[in-house]
């Protein structure tokens, strides 16, 4: 088997992939995995690719740390600079709360 692409996606996105495998019954690992997405994915599967898509392109994130944003869900500043901190970009009061106020506006009920 060759690896074709290679891309950091987040924990309700991997829950969308398990769930649309189309299977009976699952491996153990996979039902582990589905169980963990179960239990910690905070938004729809849809809502992470666009608040990944929204941090990358509008706040100019790595995808990878915006995909850590989206499967931490950050409730602070604090927590949020702490994710912050592995890049070079210095946010101001304002963005931080841009970016909280969108987590916010998608966290599914």
């Amino acid at each position: 088997m060759e690896i074709l692409e290679e891309e950091d996606i987040s924990i309700p996105e991997v829950k969308q992939l398990l769930l649309n495998l189309g299977v009976k019954e699952y491996k153990h690992f996979q039902k582990l995995t589905l169980e963990y997405c179960n239990i910690f994915s905070m938004f729809e599967a849809e809502d992470a690719k666009k608040i990944i898509a929204t941090l990358t392109e509008k706040y100019s994130l790595p995808r990878n740390i915006s995909v850590q944003i989206v499967n931490t869900k950050p409730s602070s500043k604090t927590e949020l600079i702490n994710i912050l901190q592995k890049v070079d970009f210095v946010f101001d009061e304002n963005k931080l709360k841009e970016i909280l106020d969108l987590l916010t506006s998608y966290v599914k009920e």
